[in-house]
């Protein structure tokens, strides 16, 4: 009897059994089941996900939702801790999958996965969506074989020999329709230095950082102080605040890391204090007050970046703060209402229109997608957990966290703004000099 064909026009769960396929060293083309599949929806789907799962997963949902999201290229460290419950770390898998508008996920591995696992993934399955199971033995619980055996149409069952006469002729077929460039490793970043003020500033990072990672920041860190005492050994009466200003703003115009922002500032202060003057200083408020963002930036590097956010809030309030220079007081304000063209588009109170690319959108469609699982639909676009809009210091404190984790300037906007005619330095320019009593 001539094998069952699998036509390119199934969408849902494939389940493949390879007990009678051809091992790998067989195989025409030397590929494993995993490679196979990956490859094969390659060509049948316009945006695919392939994931090989480790075989010790079991039961435990957030283990596979955290290899899916690797392979998204989702780093948990960043941007906030794990969702809990389990679900919600599910449902914010599910969200990324959709903003990148993935058609297929392809699972290997499957048969090291728990009931309730299998439940999870056939769920995503739907007519736009196909979830493609590969499994390497045949040996199933029956509560493996009750998902398969659903009278569901999304759900279609086949042996791996079927699934592999019909893979070849897809993949003779022609190009694929999906092509992934390889991935360009980021440039080193400057290292991640202290929070601590001038006094400390060294030893702290002596302390915390590697050898090299230290001659790194140290070299950085002369070169500022060398800087400041050259340019006050010139000035030996006061200098005028807004002279001050202009010099720091210099010192620290040519790059957009905070971390050697920092580095340059805290090697200023050094070098003011060697001068006999105290430089009091605040990062974040100071950058706000001189906006020494550059005024090129690499947008791609920055999403590259961003796309490794596991939280798609903070991703977002990321991009809107990078592109639509938005304070944390204009962000706190936004409703989902003004985002166009699918979030490829924000328009402002004021009119303005600040419009992303493909790659900006997809983070901040994520995001949307995120609190309609939720339930909040339209209103606040950054809400608490109670569903409250967010205050301007709370999306302010997310932005600090993130600059810190990536050295991304996303502190160059304050809240509130900083007022030149303000009696606090803090909230005139972010810096006071005085001059020491000899």
């Amino acid at each position: 009897m001539a094998p069952r064909r699998v036509t390119v026009a199934f969408s849902g769960t494939l389940y493949l059994d390879p007990s009678t396929c051809p091992t790998a060293s067989d195989a025409d083309d030397g590929y494993e089941p995993h490679e196979l599949a990956r490859r094969t929806a390659a060509h049948c789907w316009p945006s695919v996900v392939a994931v090989n799962l480790p075989p010790d997963i079991g039961d435990y949902l957030p283990r596979l939702a955290a290899s899916v999201m690797a392979e998204l290229g989702k780093d948990v460290d960043l941007g906030g801790s794990v969702p809990k419950p389990a679900k919600d770390l599910w449902a914010l898998t599910e969200a990324w999958l959709r903003a990148h508008r993935t058609t297929a996920l392809v699972v290997s591995g499957c048969e090291s996965l728990g009931v309730r696992l299998w439940e999870a993934l056939a769920s995503l399955a739907s007519a736009s969506f196909a979830v493609i199971l590969v499994n390497r033995t045949s040996k199933l619980t029956r509560g493996h074989r009750r998902v398969l055996s659903r009278d569901e149409p999304l759900i279609e069952p086949t042996d791996y020999a079927t699934f592999y006469e019909w893979a070849n002729a897809q993949i003779e077929g022609g190009a694929p329709r999906q092509t992934v460039a390889p991935s360009t490793p980021l440039p080193a970043r400057f290292p991640a230095v202290p929070p601590d003020d001038v006094p400390f500033f060294i030893e702290t990072s002596r302390r915390v950082l590697t050898e090299d990672d230290f001659d790194r920041v140290l070299k950085v860190y002369l070169h500022s102080f060398d800087t400041a005492v050259a340019w006050l050994s010139r000035r030996r009466v006061a200098v005028p605040e807004d002279v001050v200003g202009a010099f720091l703003a210099e010192l620290i115009r040519d790059t957009t890391d905070i971390h050697a922002q920092v580095t340059r500032l805290r090697g200023a202060q050094a070098g003011f204090w060697r001068s006999g003057r105290l430089l009091k200083l605040h990062a974040d408020a100071f950058i706000a007050a001189h906006r020494t963002t550059p005024s090129t930036r690499d947008r791609d590097r920055e999403l590259r970046i961003l796309q490794s956010f596991l939280s798609p809030l903070v991703a977002s309030a990321a991009v809107l703060t990078l592109q639509g220079r938005l304070t944390p007081a204009q962000l706190a304000d936004l409703d989902t209402e003004q985002l166009r063209d699918d979030c490829g588009s924000l328009e402002l109170d004021d009119g303005a229109i600040v419009n992303f690319d493909a790659g900006e959108a997809i983070l901040i469609r994520a995001h949307v997608l995120s609190m309609q699982h939720r339930g909040d639909l339209g209103g606040p676009l950054f809400r608490n957990q109670s569903g409250q809009r967010m205050r301007p210091s709370r999306v302010q404190s997310i932005l600090h966290r993130a600059a810190v984790e990536t050295g991304l300037p996303l502190t160059h906007v304050w809240s509130p703004p900083l007022d030149q005619r303000h009696a606090n330095w803090l909230h005139r320019c972010g810096f006071s000099v005085h001059e020491l009593k000899r």
